[in-house]
């Protein structure tokens, strides 16, 4: 019976044992299969979503890209930009067809259809632009963005638009993919317990489980910690490309360098993913070719901003990046460290070279507390800060080359001016000079037979002291009165000194007039009397314009003085007046006994003042209205036109006043040119 029992037992046992091992056994066959399962889902989740936020990304980055070679090329006119557009066009077109047949879920579908909308306003904008761009370039051998600037900001912003909605899907489908893994991992979290219980009973099986369990936790904890580091990349890369875009953005505004190197180091130590100091400093190469020069900083005490004002190449850590061109990082103050001072702390440094197309400009120094780990990461993150300051310091110094020449411009064609009107002044000051010499001689003649008679008079005045007078002595008086003919410089030496002090006078307002219209103004803007530079410049080119034209003026008196440059509105009033007189000339030359007229106006129009010059020459044809203020252009004789008048003219009025210039004319019966200025000067929200 206990035989039996025993027996029993053993097979009960057996095939509880059995029956155990084939329920663990299937426990964890379904465990692996299960762990497989959620292993592939995740593996599939992570496949599709970093499908999706690489495509994301990708037309995030190729917008960018497309700006890029077209901003290059608008600006620069490089060929290889050019033909990099239409690719980098055709990368965007292929990622957002990814994206289309990726994305599923109905918040992420929206956005990929914003993408794709935004997406069909590209041929609608960048092919007419590059066009005109084209078109222009071959026409005048450059382009004027200014004059196009709604279809660059349009463009501008449709790119702008493809990044952030690139930008926008990504983290919407790097939230998805987080929510999904939350419940894929909650679910098997709930299976494990359940088994976990059901196998308690059962300590050799447990414990195979147990090890199965822990091997297959191990691999999901690496597959997680995984994906925290894909998740953790993929949030520098945004933060930092949303840094770099922002940066970018305020490079095409107005902020001067020392301002956009402000906000670059600012940037750099604020970033919370980023375990730098907050102090740094930015280095420029200026003056001196091996020298580097401090211009911003963040967080320096008064000794480290004079001691660091400028690192020589080779000195200190600063200068060894300088000198190396290579990026220097330090953990502790080394024998490397060499600008030192009392009561200095313990510190590191990231020396990185800000540098493009092999060309230093400077570099970025970021402080780091002592012992710091270098980073990879880090390093990567501040070249690309670096390289995108050198490509905005590359743009900022083209545009200041670019205002120092249009400058030079200015003032050669004004010198240019100036020496074409230096005849006709001379002859204008030569007439009033002749006759002030005539009757100076004639003064002084006169004053020598007055002498003569004085001489008389006071020998007369002598002898009548003696009470002997007799008839010779005044004979001799009367033959000096008669010698000198009293009478006749009576009337005559008057009308000399009249006649002098009217040339003196006409002499002055030609030379006061003249040394105000050749003045060398600066950049700054100063309140100006508008009809008195205008009647300056009327005395200055009159002897151009006499024998042509009679000039005629209707100057508004309420009209206050108007904040400008003086020097470049003279510049730009003479070229007028002067175009006026050549028109006329040309009509002349036809009938040369009538002369033409000019009739300059002024007028108060509340917030802008405006000047009108009217001349009836012989028109502008309709067939080179729109070339009229393009550089070179001209249709005068070979010789007798640069081009650069009316060119420099609507530089001076539209560029650097932000006024208005432009013209109404009729064939064979004259040209008006208006100008519309602001009177208060220029200011960012001026619209008119």
């Amino acid at each position: 019976m206990a035989q039996k029992t025993d027996n029993g037992l053993h097979k009960g046992l057996v095939a509880a044992f059995i029956l155990s091992f084939a329920l663990i056994l299937l426990i964890c066959l379904f465990l692996i299969s299960y762990n497989r399962q959620v292993t592939l889902t995740l593996e599939s989740g992570e496949k599709h979503f970093k499908a999706i936020t690489s495509a994301a990304t990708q037309v995030s980055s190729f917008a960018k890209r497309a700006e890029g070679h077209m901003m290059l090329y608008l600006v620069f006119h490089r060929e290889a930009d050019q033909k990099k557009l239409p690719t980098r066009l055709a990368s965007l077109d292929n990622e957002i067809a990814i994206l289309d047949q990726l994305v599923k879920e109905e918040n992420a579908r929206i956005l990929t259809e914003n993408i794709k909308a935004t997406a069909k306003k590209i041929p609608s904008i960048i092919p007419p632009l590059m066009a005109i761009h084209n078109k222009e370039f071959e026409t005048t051998g450059h382009f004027d963005a200014t004059k196009h600037q709604k279809a660059i900001l349009a463009a501008h912003t449709i790119f702008s638009e493809l990044r952030g909605l690139g930008v926008e899907l990504s983290e919407l489908e790097l939230e998805l993919e987080s929510q999904g893994k939350r419940q894929v991992l909650l679910a098997a979290d709930k299976l494990r317990i359940s088994l976990y219980f059901a196998t308690i009973g059962i300590i050799i099986f447990i414990l195979f489980v147990g090890i199965i369990l822990i091997r297959n936790n191990l691999n999901l904890n690496r597959e997680i910690s995984y994906r925290k580091k894909a998740e953790l990349y993929l949030k520098r890369s945004y933060e930092t490309q949303a840094a770099i875009n922002k940066l970018l953005k305020d490079s095409l505004g107005e902020e001067t360098i020392i301002e956009l190197l402000q906000g670059y180091l600012n940037l750099v130590i604020s970033l919370p993913w980023l375990t730098f100091e907050t102090m740094g400093s930015i280095f420029l190469i200026e003056k001196e070719p091996d020298v580097l020069v401090m211009k911003v900083q963040h967080g320096f005490s008064e000794a480290l901003k004079k001691r660091c004002t400028s690192v020589p190449f080779g000195e200190c850590l600063c200068g060894r990046a300088a000198m190396t061109e290579k990026l220097v990082f330090s953990n502790h103050i080394d024998e490397y460290h060499t600008y030192n001072f009392t009561g200095i702390e313990d510190h590191g440094h990231y020396c990185v070279p800000i540098s493009s197309k092999n060309k230093l400009f400077g570099i970025l120094n970021i402080y780091v507390k002592p012992g710091h780990e270098r980073k990879e990461f880090e390093e990567t993150f501040l070249m690309t800060i670096a390289n995108t300051l050198a490509g905005v310091l590359v743009q900022k110094y083209a545009e200041n080359e670019k205002i120092k020449m249009e400058a030079q411009l200015r003032q050669s064609q004004k010198l240019e001016s100036i020496g074409q009107l230096a005849a006709g002044i001379s002859h204008e000051i030569n007439t009033p000079i002749q006759y002030i010499g005539d009757n100076t001689t004639f003064l002084k003649d006169a004053f020598q037979n007055m002498i003569a008679v004085f001489k008389a008079y006071k020998h007369l005045l002598k002898t009548a002291k003696t009470g002997r007078i007799d008839s010779e002595i005044i004979s001799q008086v009367e033959t000096a009165i008669e010698d000198a003919d009293l009478e006749f410089l009576k009337e005559e030496v008057p009308i000399a000194i009249d006649q002098s002090i009217s040339g003196l006078t006409q002499v002055s307002k030609i030379v006061t007039s003249m040394k105000e219209f050749s003045h060398l103004e600066g950049e700054q803007q100063i309140l100006t009397d508008i009809n008195h530079a205008l009647d300056n410049t009327i005395t200055v080119t009159k002897n151009n314009w006499k024998n042509e034209a009679e000039l005629t003026t209707d100057f508004d008196n309420s009209l206050p003085k108007v904040m400008c440059n003086p020097g470049e509105l003279n510049q730009v009033f003479l070229n007028l007046i002067i175009n006026a007189s050549h028109s006329i000339a040309k009509v002349r030359g036809e009938q040369p006994d009538k002369k033409g007229t000019i009739i300059i106006r002024t007028q108060n129009k509340g917030e802008w003042a405006r000047i009108t010059i009217k001349d009836s020459g012989s028109g502008i044809p309709k067939e080179i209205h729109d070339k009229i203020f393009d550089p070179f252009f001209t249709t005068k004789d070979v010789g007798k036109g640069t081009g650069q008048g009316l060119a420099v003219s609507h530089s001076i009025i539209v560029e650097r006043h932000k006024g208005n210039i432009f013209f109404e004319t009729e064939k064979e019966k004259g040209t008006t040119f208006i100008i519309e200025l602001p009177i208060s000067g220029y200011k960012e929200e001026t619209e008119r």
